[in-house]
């Protein structure tokens, strides 16, 4: 049987950080459901499962029940059936719209909290889905540890649904294991919440995070859109991915190694962003906007240049081929001095202590000062990732953490010392 898979479709946003456009409910994540609901009557689907956060908020209850009804409707008019969850998100709206709908062909599982099986019988054969939803905005307790046992299997796929942050022991939003969701024994599993998709079969019970269909900001990087989830008794879980998205956000690494001309700059630039636009209509990733935050990379003398130059990039539409445009949000410059830093670190002032830490964090080996400064940025994050307006962001993981630090004080110090060196230079 064919399932077309997604989660946190978060209708009643859209995307951001992109230009104004006559079409901007283009980018909609209601109009990426729309998408869905056409793509899964062009697939021919057997059903659509929904892994929670359908619907963004409780405060878009109107902006949500008109697209999700008519979607529905269309689903239904194909004998198409839908299930679903309700995440964090809409742990209190989505049963609203539901029982508001009263739809034969929408089955939302698992309300308050407790297990609920749904017996569908499709026109490929019979599937059980167990589904749990939250009961509230936030769930500290594994929904696993509640699963009842299953009697004695009868030969019928089981599709686990649940929206949850897995291998996540201190989240907020109903942490599982992996070990959890292989021993209850489904074939597959479904999972929303993180928005990054990804599918993940290591020898297990396959587990399939569709992520979020659209993007909704440049933190969402990579490609984003459904997925056709094959299932059959007796038969490997397979997944395909399907494009839905109308935008892409993604990171460019421009080189400037070597430039001495400040000529040469635009060239660089725009012949790196049409490698990766061509790479994208190559690969069939391409959507209809890319944003890209791009970043200035090698030697180079020309910092301050290579940034005024480029600066007109923001907020415009840089390239346009076949029905792609391409976007630059911002330029940032994590251009090194064109100066040997080793040369420059065997002094005693501030460019050669700045040249000595570049140097230590590029080979991840710091002296205990160094190991000492980026403890205490860490510490910094921490602590003002705790401030109550990022609580609802989901927490650094240390390595990530760790990553995070470094970059930025690499960042700060190629920033200083460019600023030192400028400043030797006009004395």
């Amino acid at each position: 049987m064919r399932i077309l898979c997604t989660g946190d479709l978060h209708i009643g946003r859209r995307s951001s950080r992109l230009p104004a456009s006559p079409d901007a409910g283009a980018n909609s994540c209601a109009a990426a459901w729309r998408a869905i609901v056409e793509t899964a009557i062009a697939q021919r689907v057997d059903l659509v499962a929904v892994s929670g956060d359908l619907v963004d908020q409780g405060n878009r209850y109107f902006e949500a029940l008109a697209p999700l009804e008519q979607g529905l409707r269309r689903l239904a008019d194909h004998d198409i059936p839908t299930v679903a969850v309700a995440g964090n998100h809409d742990h209190d709206v989505l049963p609203r719209l539901a029982d508001d709908m009263n739809s034969s062909h929408f089955h939302l599982l698992g309300r308050g909290g407790i297990w609920e099986r749904k017996t569908l019988e499709l026109a490929a054969g019979l599937l059980h889905v167990d589904g749990w939803s939250f009961p509230s905005e936030s769930v500290t307790r594994s929904p696993m540890l509640d699963l009842a046992p299953r009697p004695a299997g009868d030969g019928l796929p089981v599709l686990g649904l649940l929206h949850a942050d897995l291998d996540q022991g201190a989240s907020r939003y109903a942490p599982v294991t992996r070990t959890q969701l292989r021993d209850a024994g489904c074939t597959a599993w479904l999972l929303g919440h993180i928005h990054a998709p990804s599918w993940l079969e290591d020898g297990g019970t396959p587990v399939l995070y569709p992520g979020s269909p659209q993007p909704m900001d440049p933190g969402e990087s990579g490609w984003h859109g459904a997925w056709l989830m094959h299932v059959a008794p007796g038969q490997r879980v397979r997944a395909e991915r399907l494009p839905v998205a109308t935008v892409r956000y993604d990171s460019v690494r421009i080189s400037l190694d070597g430039v001495t001309d400040a000529d040469e700059i635009e060239p660089r630039a725009y012949a790196a962003l049409g490698d990766y636009l061509n790479e994208l209509l190559a690969s069939g990733e391409a959507t209809r906007w890319m944003s890209c935050r791009v970043r200035l990379v090698g030697r180079c003398g020309l910092r301050a240049e290579a940034l005024r130059r480029l600066e007109p990039l923001t907020n415009a539409a840089v390239l346009e081929r076949e029905d792609s445009t391409l976007y630059v949000e911002h330029v940032r410059s994590d251009l090194r001095p064109a100066l040997d830093l080793s040369d420059l670190s065997r002094g005693n002032d501030a460019p050669a202590l700045l040249a000595r830490l570049l140097l230590d964090l590029d080979a991840n080996e710091q002296d205990p000062e160094h190991r000492q400064l980026l403890r205490e940025l860490g510490s910094g994050v921490v602590e003002v990732h705790g401030l109550p307006a990022y609580l609802a962001l989901r927490p650094l993981p240390d390595e990530e953490r760790s990553t995070y630090v470094r970059d930025a004080a690499r960042r700060q110090a190629l920033s200083l010392l460019d600023s030192l060196l400028t400043t030797r230079a006009g004395t």
